[in-house]
């Protein structure tokens, strides 16, 4: 199955500032779920197997979702529900051994939703997540892109009385390019546009969930990399091969990290 999704903004993201959220073990680092911070995660505090820990999660207004995406975890067995009058299930985990979760349900719309956390990979570990992404899926690419990611670390420098630079390193920054080339596609055409005219940023997941078509993994497409972006503001173009109209589809797409 090809790669390349696209899903709306995460409705927990610390960019939403309507959403509210409560844990029921480690509540200092619960911002840790929903910031993208690539470098430090939530975990418990004492848990092992016997203890469900809950989170619970009001995004502040009724949201559309159909999508569950829980980024570098160890959780083996967890469950998510939403709140319709009482609980629903929408997902019952036992099995998971990917350290990337990803979980399709028909989409819902709610308010209130909660994910408890069961057990670890190992036993009686303490468990962790780095990210936790409730969202819609825009779609998935069928055709093969050609992707082009430009990976820079911004910094500032300054001279030293000696002559030499001290570098004060800041954040990382990342730009995309995906072109198709004669590519004969309605759908993937469709949703080249339908991402163009996104107002809000959106999730890029260049693996789409599924590591095993890439021979290396490389930064981009491992199952963790998955990025927050935003339309370049140039950052679409379209032509006919040879001015031929009815030729295939060539064209290229240019999100920045957002």
């Amino acid at each position: 199955m090809p790669g390349f999704k696209f899903f709306k903004l995460s409705h927990a993201d610390i960019y939403n500032q309507s959403a509210l959220a409560t844990i029921s073990n480690n509540e200092a680092l619960i911002q840790q779920l929903f910031n993208r911070d690539e470098y430090i995660a939530w975990e418990s505090i004492g848990s092992n197997d016997d203890e469900t820990i809950v989170l619970e999660i009001d995004f502040g207004s009724a949201r559309t979702f159909d999508c569950l995406i829980l980024n570098k975890t160890n959780l083996k067995a967890f469950n998510l529900e939403y709140f319709s009058g009482s609980w629903v299930t929408l997902l019952t985990v036992s099995d998971n051994l990917n350290s990337t979760y990803y979980g399709k349900f028909p989409a819902v719309t709610a308010t209130l939703v909660r994910l408890s956390m069961i057990k670890t990979v190992i036993p009686n570990a303490e468990k962790t997540i780095q990210d936790v992404v409730i969202t819609e899926e825009i779609g998935q690419l069928v055709g093969y892109p050609a992707l082009r990611t430009t990976f820079a670390r911004t910094k500032n420098t300054k001279e030293l009385i000696n002559g030499k630079n001290k570098f004060l390193q800041k954040g990382r920054k990342l730009n995309f390019t995906l072109s198709f080339v004669d590519h004969v596609g309605t759908n993937d055409r469709a949703l080249f546009h339908t991402v163009t005219n996104l107002s809000e940023p959106f999730l890029l997941w260049p693996c789409g969930g599924n590591v095993e078509q890439f021979a290396y993994p490389d930064f981009g497409y491992r199952l963790e990399d998955l990025f927050l972006v935003q339309v370049d503001e140039n950052g679409y173009s379209h032509e006919f091969t040879k001015n031929l109209y009815k030729s295939g589809f060539r064209a290229s797409l240019r999100l920045k990290e957002a």
